[in-house]
């Protein structure tokens, strides 16, 4: 995983979170967001509503919906090879313990085959009230590939106008 401590602060209510190159380090698997506690001894583990259009070089397109737990799923079957997955998370209210936080983003990648690319996007939403400071990218089966030259992460506060 690569682990995002206390990330997020009162300083801002909403944050968006800018991902660049990632991927997995097996094929087929699929990139995960989970927000956690401040040291991340704890996870959200609720679940995230998803879909993804594939793309491939025919005339076809397909889509893909699902349901998933431990987080939010951000790609569809990753190739651990090419461009990685691009795209954001915004996350609302991470920190705000009054507020339930949620969170949304979109995302592309080349699928497993080679022989196209996913588009999704994907929410979360958590019923409690909690304070949420810090997030964490997984694989959900096996390593995040990349090195910090390779793959980033930006995490911006967006201000109230």
């Amino acid at each position: 995983t690569w682990d995002f401590t206390e990330v997020f602060s009162a300083d801002y209510l909403n944050y968006l979170v800018l991902i660049t190159c990632l991927h997995p380090a097996t094929n087929g698997t699929h990139l995960m967001f989970r927000f956690g506690n401040a040291d991340l001894s704890s996870t959200e583990t609720q679940g995230s509503q998803c879909m993804w259009m594939n793309y491939n070089t025919g005339p076809s397109r397909t889509s893909t919906t699902g349901t998933y737990v431990n987080g939010m799923q951000m790609t569809e079957q990753q190739s651990n090879g090419g461009a990685g997955m691009n795209g954001h998370v915004f996350c609302y209210a991470p920190f705000d313990s009054a507020a339930p936080t949620h969170a949304s983003g979109v995302a592309q990648c080349y699928n497993t085959h080679g022989i196209g690319s996913y588009a999704g996007n994907w929410s979360q939403w958590y019923g409690a009230s909690s304070s949420m400071p810090s997030f964490q990218l997984a694989s959900s089966s096996g390593n995040i590939q990349g090195t910090a030259t390779t793959a980033t992460v930006k995490i911006y506060g967006l201000a109230d106008s």
